[in-house]
């Protein structure tokens, strides 16, 4: 199943009923592009194949038309596009690729660990604290940690150098105080963790541009932005990670003072951690 988590999650945020939402997954999965889904037979295929009883497939269509990611005429279905549906939830920012998982994971037991770790997925192998991932999403962090436990999310610590990323680490970490510490002379930082998920893959990119056009479209008209101040790059090659996330930045449209003013490059591994270094942006 094609997946963006953040549609669920804005519905969470504003603790909104999710079933709409989670039967709009299902009916984009099932439609397969065609348009039009008649619903006796999306419901005999909720029931036989997901387990979800008419009772329960009668409440979240009414969900899903009363926010309307789901129009209904007489006895069939047709759906709008991912953008408009983001737009339509609350969505607040640009969606990432898309991401794939079984359907049984968005209506079985759980769904709602699943739903973060593929909102996870966009950030592996890629630094972020806690208490940003509660900012953005809405989730406390006592809930994070257990939803990651519910689906064997793998976290790992992560350390920055403010120096030159081509210096490579040789000393063990010490002296670590209120997050920054010494390392072999030198100032270092405690970075929020990655994390490593399973059950969940990156999808190509697709039409996601595409659908995020709708939604700057709408937001513009609200006068909603989300300036990023970080930006990471995980890859083999530092040099072409660098000019690649340059490039990035450069196309992301985004006004300069709101553009990251911080990129940080993994440079190695070292005492069962990550390490990062720091080049500023400006």
């Amino acid at each position: 199943m094609k997946f963006y988590p953040e549609l669920i999650l804005a519905v969470m945020r504003s603790n909104r009923p999710t079933g709409g939402v989670r039967l709009f997954y299902v009916a984009k999965n099932y439609d397969n592009g065609n348009g039009f889904i008649p619903v006796e037979e999306f419901k005999e295929y909720a029931k036989r194949y997901l387990g979800i009883q008419k009772g329960r497939f009668n409440r979240w269509l009414r969900e899903a038309v009363q926010l309307g990611i789901i129009k209904r005429s007489a006895n069939v279905l047709t759906l709008v596009s991912w953008g408009k549906a983001a737009v339509m939830v609350g969505v607040e920012g640009s969606l990432a690729n898309a991401v794939e998982m079984g359907v049984t994971k968005i209506t079985g037991e759980g769904w709602a660990a699943w739903v973060w770790a593929a909102y996870l997925k966009r950030h592996e192998n890629k630094p972020i604290a806690r208490s940003t991932l509660e900012r953005i999403t809405g989730v406390p962090e006592r809930t994070q940690r257990a939803y990651e436990a519910e689906t064997n999310v793998v976290n790992q610590a992560n350390y920055g150098d403010f120096g030159f990323p081509d210096e490579s680490p040789d000393e063990a970490i010490t002296e670590e105080t209120a997050g920054y510490f010494w390392y072999a002379g030198r100032i270092k930082k405690r970075l929020g963790n990655s994390r490593v998920i399973s059950g969940v893959e990156t999808c190509k990119r697709g039409r996601t541009k595409k659908h995020n056009q709708t939604i700057w479209a709408a937001l513009s008209l609200w006068g909603s932005s989300q300036p990023k101040n970080r930006l990471y790059f995980h890859g083999p090659d530092k040099h072409k990670a660098l000019k690649n996330a340059m490039r990035k930045m450069r196309k992301s449209n985004q006004p300069y003072n709101e553009r990251p003013n911080v990129l940080f490059l993994h440079v190695g591994d070292a005492l069962g951690v990550h390490l990062w270094g720091a080049i500023p942006c400006n």
